[in-house]
């Protein structure tokens, strides 16, 4: 997933993950119809543009064995963001459902837990919602968040809320150590889907 890409052809706000798994931040390049991504487990997509909606090439895991694969665009919308603009605030009630998972993780395969998050309630600019995380360490609270555009805070954490066409989706991070990563020194992801 690419949401900005700058001059230059870095991608900063861009993520990777195979149908069904988690998505994971990506470091990705576009260099005219060349596009190079490293994941965050190491593997290395190099994938050539072929038309406007497909990319094909190449996937080499960590271990050096390589697959043949071709993506297809599913949203063809300019901006995420600049359509996450445009929401009605009181779609984010109901709850929302994710990972959980360390930012910078020293082992191969980093630990997620699944984190579920209930709005309970709207009132511009506040947002009252709960929070529960289950996994390798279990806990919950309730909190009152800040609405502002397309982004809500709470507790040392900041989520940006993208609007699909049958979906909605927040990403953002939780600081090591606040509220919603107790116990954690470094800082956390966070994946939230909602059905609109």
């Amino acid at each position: 997933m690419v949401t900005v890409i700058e001059p230059n052809g870095v991608v900063t706000d861009g993520y990777f993950f195979v149908t069904g798994g988690q998505s994971s931040p990506a470091q990705i390049t576009v260099d005219g119809s060349q596009v190079k991504v490293i994941t965050r487990a190491k593997s290395v997509a190099e994938l050539s543009r072929l038309g406007d909606d497909r990319l094909a090439g190449s996937l080499t895991s960590p271990t050096g064995i390589t697959f043949s694969i071709t993506l297809t665009r599913v949203s063809t919308q300019t901006s995420l963001a600049k359509q996450a603009q445009a929401f009605d605030p009181q779609s984010l009630v109901g709850e929302w459902v994710g990972t959980f998972v360390p930012k910078h993780s020293p082992g191969a395969a980093p630990a997620s837990s699944r984190y579920t998050m209930v709005i309970k309630r709207v009132a511009e600019p506040k947002v009252f919602l709960h929070v529960e995380v289950a996994g390798h360490l279990q806990w919950g609270f309730d909190g009152i968040g800040t609405l502002d555009g397309n982004r809500l805070t709470y507790a040392r954490t900041e989520l940006t809320i993208y609007v699909g066409d049958t979906m909605m989706e927040m990403r953002g991070s939780a600081a090591g150590g606040s509220l919603s990563a107790p116990g954690f020194a470094m800082e956390r992801y966070i994946t939230l889907y909602k059905k609109k």
